[in-house]
């Protein structure tokens, strides 16, 4: 159960996934990202693009997750349930893939607007060989 998806109608099992994730963010308090330019590459951004296929077993979508990286920490992630039904599990991941390329053109267009221009292209970790042909 994804704690997000039951905001609409809360019932006990959302009350107790929320309230474990409020144990959870007492009992960690004094960790935190630790953000700091990369020594060999700057401040580059890196992108981690991921899907699952059909993990929504009731209606078949899948699921996208995408996080992205700046200065050796985490900047911008989404986990989000796709809005097409993927036929095969390389189109959950070319599905994913559009959405961490528009996140990824957002945030260079910002880090242009405070002058951090990303000269070099930005890398795209994917894990589904059959996306990457």
């Amino acid at each position: 159960m994804v704690l997000t998806r039951s905001m609409a109608k809360p019932g006990p099992r959302a009350m107790q996934k929320l309230k474990r994730v409020l144990r959870y963010l007492k009992g960690t308090i004094s960790i935190g990202v630790r953000y700091g330019e990369d020594a060999e590459d700057g401040n580059v951004i890196t992108a981690f693009v991921d899907s699952d296929f059909a993990g929504d077993l009731d209606k078949g979508y899948s699921t996208t997750e995408v996080v992205l990286y700046f200065a050796n920490g985490p900047v911008e992630w989404t986990s989000c349930k796709q809005t097409v039904v993927a036929t095969s599990s390389v189109k959950a991941e070319f599905v994913a893939l559009s959405k961490g390329c528009n996140i990824i053109k957002y945030f260079r267009h910002l880090l242009d607007t405070i002058n951090q221009t990303q000269e070099e292209a930005t890398v795209v970790w994917e894990d589904h060989s059959g996306a990457l042909k």
